[in-house]
Order: structure tokens, then sequence, then C-alpha cells
């Protein structure tokens, strides 16, 4: 009996250690592991740079205007065509409000109805410096903000008159200007003062109601010179009425340097021949037309008003009309009648376009009000 238990214990034996081994592994995988002790936290947290949003402008308006004169008129078309822009391109609209002359601008700006206005260069001048129709109002607070389109000015006459310059206006029947108009009043007797006349030197010395009238009391005689924007459309009829032509305006220094002190804001042009009423080459004299507006309104308003107008001048603003194609960066800068707004020199200065010899004369603009 011995034999047999011993020989079966010699099977069950292994069997029995390979068992216990089994369990040994399963139990050791199954405990569980110490959990490791928390890595130290750092003494510095890292720092995070935001990334930097685009700068927008702030304390903007909502929505702003443009003082013009008539709808239709010369300086109404591109004012609408700069507020269209500025609506599209700033957080503000910009509307046109039709206020007349220098008189009705300067009302609505005082008032704050508007907070820029569009006239010929002779109405910023003379309000800045507070001269002519403003020595009563006394000196405004102007700012150009930009120069636009050349309005050229002389005297009309009939072709068989034999008037050669303003020299031959002594005895004439001349028209000064329009009624209600200083600035033509103005350049009438500083053309004549340039070639020594004064108005006692004429026959007869009057204002018209409108261009037309005076074009028409050409042709019938009643006048031997009219005066008025010239080499434009509307002469056509003069021109083939009276054969008509311009009386050209010297521009040797000494009558240029005498128009100069007597009316700064008017500058020498040449009208090119073949417009109407110009048979040659024809020099007299011109102004241009003038976006401006006060030190009431704020820099940054009108530094978002010349970059977007600018920014945008190529596609926006040059293709809508022939006056509006004239308000080019190179001619914002032209002829400076007044100092420019702290906004648009801003907007100048980053386009490299502000020259010394502009800082020069901004100053001693600026120096006329300390």
């Amino acid at each position: 009996m011995i034999y047999p238990l011993c020989e079966e214990m010699k099977r069950i034996i292994p069997c029995l250690m390979a068992l216990l081994l089994l369990v040994s592994v399963v139990v050791v995988s199954c405990t569980p592991k110490p959990t490791p002790a928390p890595a130290a936290a750092p003494t510095t947290a890292p720092v995070t740079k935001p990334t930097e949003a685009p700068a927008k402008p702030s304390g903007l308006p909502t929505h702003i205007s443009i003082g013009t004169t008539s709808p239709g008129s010369s300086n109404y078309i591109p004012a609408t065509a700069i507020a269209a822009i500025i609506t599209r391109h700033t957080p503000m609209a910009m509307s046109v409000e039709p206020a007349g002359g220098s008189a009705g601008q300067t009302k609505l700006l005082k008032e704050k109805s508007i907070e820029f206005g569009m006239m010929h260069g002779f109405g910023v001048n003379a309000g800045f410096l507070g001269t002519h129709s403003y020595e009563e109002k006394g000196r405004q607070p102007f700012r150009m903000v930009a120069t636009g389109y050349i309005t050229p000015f002389g005297f009309a006459v009939a072709g068989d008159s034999g008037i050669k310059s303003i020299a031959d206006f002594k005895g004439k029947k001349v028209n000064m200007g329009m009624q209600g108009d200083d600035f033509g009043t103005t350049y009438s007797k500083t053309m004549l003062a340039a070639y020594g006349l004064t108005e006692k030197d004429l026959a007869w010395a009057t204002v018209t109601t409108s261009s037309i009238s005076g074009n028409r009391d050409l042709i019938e005689g009643k006048l031997d010179a009219s005066f008025g924007s010239v080499g434009g459309a509307k002469q056509l009829t003069i021109e083939k009425a009276i054969n008509a032509y311009v009386v050209p305006i010297s521009h040797e220094p000494a009558i240029k340097d005498k128009i100069n002190e007597l009316m700064p804001a008017i500058f020498p042009y040449m009208l090119k021949a073949g417009q109407p009423t110009v048979p040659v080459d024809t020099p007299i004299y011109a102004v241009n037309q003038v976006l401006y507006s006060t030190t009431d309104v704020s820099e940054e308003v009108v530094y978002q008003v010349v970059k977007s107008l600018y920014d945008n001048f190529a596609k926006e603003m040059a293709r809508v009309h022939p006056s509006c194609a004239q308000w080019t960066l190179e001619n914002a800068l032209f002829n400076p009648v007044a100092p420019y707004h702290d906004g648009a020199v801003r907007y100048y200065k980053e386009k490299g376009v502000w020259t010394a010899d502009l800082e020069k004369l901004q100053q001693e603009y600026l120096a006329k009000v300390k």
C-alpha cells in the first residue's frame, strides 16, 4: 500500500507547487502600487503673454456731418462722395448738410450741428484771420483738413472789345462779382489794385444776381467785362454769341506779389487753350476748395476722416466725378490758407508727406492766434 501512495504523492506535489506559484503571481499583480508623491509646485508661475488685439479708435461719435453749398454745386458733389467713404470705413455715419456759403457753415459749426465744412480757400482764410466778411464775427477756430479741386476765376469780354489786360478796364463797365459774394468783389478789387486802378477808374462797377445774368448782360452790351469762374462749360454761350475770351492777368513778379499781398488765398493758374473762351494759353488766378473743421472737433475724429478718405481714394473717390478726382493726397497740402488740424497733421506725417516747409508755415499761422 505504501508504494502506491508514494507514487500518487509524486504526481500531486508538483501540481500543488505550480498552483501556489500561480496564486502568488496573481496576488502580487493585484496589489495596488503606492501613489507617488506629487511634484513640488514651481515657485513662480509661468507668464503667458496675452495676444494683443489691433487697436481700435475709441470715443468716436456715431454720427458726424459736413456742411456744403446747395445740392448739385461744385463742392456738394465731392462732399457726398467723402461722406459715403467715411460711412463705409469708420464707425461714424457722415451726412451732408446744405448750409450755404461761409456764413451758413460758420453758424452750424458754432452750434456744433456740423463738424466739417467745404468752401473755397478765401473763406477759410478770412475766417481764420477775422478779415473781410468775418470782421464783425472775429477770428474763427478754423483748421484745414485737406484741399481739393481748383476753380479758376477771371473776367470774360467780347471778342471785339479790344481789352488785352486789366489795365484796359479804365473807363469800362465791369461786373465785380455776385450779390453777397465777398470773394468776387475782393478778387475784382485786388486785380484792379494790382494794375494801379480802383473802382473809381471804372465807368461803372456793379454786381449781378448770378453768373447767368452776368453773361446775359455781357451779350447784350450792358457790360464790357464780367467776373466769374472761367474756362467752364457755362461759358460756351458767350463764346458762341460774342466770341468772348478770358482777359489774361499777368504772373510777372510785380503783379503776382501785389495780388498775393492783398489776397493770399488765391494763386497763379494757367488756363490751357481749347477750353471755352480760352483761344490761347491764358494766365489768371485761381482758388482751391478746402475741407476744413474747427478746434472743437477731436484729433481722432479728424484723423479717421482723413485716413479713410485717402486710404480709399483711388477706388471710391477718384472715379465719382471730375471734381472728385482732384482730391488727391498730393493736392491735400497745396496752398495752405490756415493751419491744419492736429488730426490731419498726424495722418500726413504717417504718410511721409508733411514737410519742413509745411511745418514752418503751420507754426507761422498758429502764431497769429497766440
